[in-house]
């Protein structure tokens, strides 16, 4: 039988559940809308790059001759009209490739970094609208696998629990916008949390490869990379650059653009980042006045540092407070849009755990309002001003709380079990 907590817990879990899979539904369910827009445009990209061709030299020969004019919408309108084929790689053809738009593709708006068109193979690679569905299949096994780590992170904690918090999750409204657009998001969000298992079982070379594919959206995973730095994991740093570079050297092959100057082009993408919504610490810059290039070098400097100094602080602390470092880091140190929050699990679960396991009431405040912060609709984040305040305030003072609940952990420690290096 259970107690009355136990009720509760499973009444909750329930609830939360629901509400998942609510949301996931209605995002599925907007196919003919805005469903799968932003996976289209990486669709578009990845085919420009099959055909041997660099989107961004394409976007830019067409930007001159178009001056003014949005790609975005010209190639969503063109989905109808798509074929499907793979050119000879640009290594093998004694002539460039034109840099015209493609008649049934239209023209492409790229954004990310070579490499992510290597792992964008097994993503984005089958014809379109099968690429949509084939991503949805992925994003369920990315939410399994969300489901997984969850279970186990939490392993010391009663069942009833463990479905909480992965209710918790699962309803978290930025999930449902990454399905409903087409992100990545939960797909990096999975990688990263099965190379933190990976990681903990001490398999480095897989924990490399996972930290890699994550980095087919670096805006997210690029701090998580630290990690294995500052815990000396040389092997899954060397697997996860090596990889990068195979990618990118891929790339480079097919389309005949070197990494360094795709980017470049890259970089260039992010004058327009003032624009994105949400908790934005680059668009609040700009808006006081600071150029948007030197909004992004500044926040990329201060977010990358901080999270070198924190991680090295508690560097002997469990690996999902490191994670959670790198989570808050990663939401600020650069431009994002809401579908990005989802990042902040890898905050909302630690302190689940801590709370449940130490009983403290600032712990328990903390979740509540992590949660809310997580699971209000993301629509408020358009226009609400007040809700991005509270949202920054929630996510960095959880941090802090949690830091200091693994730094008075570590204090409990008797000396003699301590192990070197350990939190003082």
């Amino acid at each position: 039988m259970l107690n009355r907590r136990g009720l509760l817990t499973v009444c909750a879990a329930t609830a939360l559940s629901v509400w998942a899979v609510t949301y996931i539904l209605r995002a599925q369910g907007q196919t003919d809308t805005v469903s799968g827009f932003d996976l289209h445009l990486r669709w578009v990209e990845q085919q420009y790059v099959l055909r041997a061709r660099d989107p961004f030299r394409v976007v830019g020969a067409w930007r001159r001759e178009n001056p003014g004019r949005d790609p975005t919408n010209l190639a969503w309108n063109q989905r109808d009209r798509h074929e499907w084929h793979v050119e000879r790689p640009a290594l093998f053809r004694s002539q460039a490739a034109a840099n015209d738009v493609e008649p049934d593709l239209g023209p492409p708006a790229p954004g990310y970094p070579p490499w992510a068109y290597f792992t964008g193979l097994l993503l984005v690679s089958a014809p379109w609208p099968a690429a949509y569905w084939w991503y949805l299949l992925v994003s369920v096994a990315s939410a399994l696998t969300l489901s997984l780590w969850i279970w186990k992170d939490a392993a010391n904690l009663p069942g009833t629990f463990r479905l909480l918090l992965i209710g918790a999750v699962l309803a978290a409204a930025s999930l449902r916008t990454t399905l409903r657009f087409g992100q990545y998001g939960l797909i990096v969000s999975a990688s990263l949390a099965a190379a933190l298992l990976a990681m903990r079982d001490k398999r480095s070379i897989w924990a490399g490869i996972l930290f890699a594919i994550a980095m087919t959206k670096p805006t997210m995973a690029a701090p998580f990379l630290l990690i294995p730095l500052v815990r000396r994991d040389w092997k899954a740093i060397v697997v996860a650059t090596g990889y990068l570079i195979g990618g990118s050297l891929f790339v480079w092959a097919y389309t005949g653009t070197d990494p360094v100057s795709m980017l470049k082009s890259m970089v260039a993408a992010t004058n327009d980042v003032w624009l994105v919504t949400g908790a934005n610490p680059i668009r609040w810059l700009r808006d006081a006045g600071m150029n948007v290039q030197m909004a992004v070098k500044l926040c990329a400097v201060i977010g990358i540092g901080a999270a070198l100094v924190l991680m090295h602080r508690f560097r002997d602390a469990p690996l999902d407070v490191l994670f959670a470092i790198a989570a808050v880091v990663s939401r600020f140190w650069t431009y994002h849009k809401s579908y990005d929050d989802v990042i902040l699990i890898f905050v909302l679960v630690p302190v689940a755990r801590a709370a449940f396991e130490r009983h403290r009431a600032a712990l328990w405040l903390v979740l509540m309002l992590l949660g809310v912060s997580l699971w209000v609709p993301s629509r408020l984040e358009k226009t609400n001003v007040v809700f991005h305040a509270f949202q920054c305030a929630t996510w960095i003072g959880s941090l802090v709380v949690l830091l200091w609940s693994a730094r008075e952990r570590a204090s409990e420690v008797p000396v003699v079990s301590r192990p070197q290096g350990a939190i003082a």
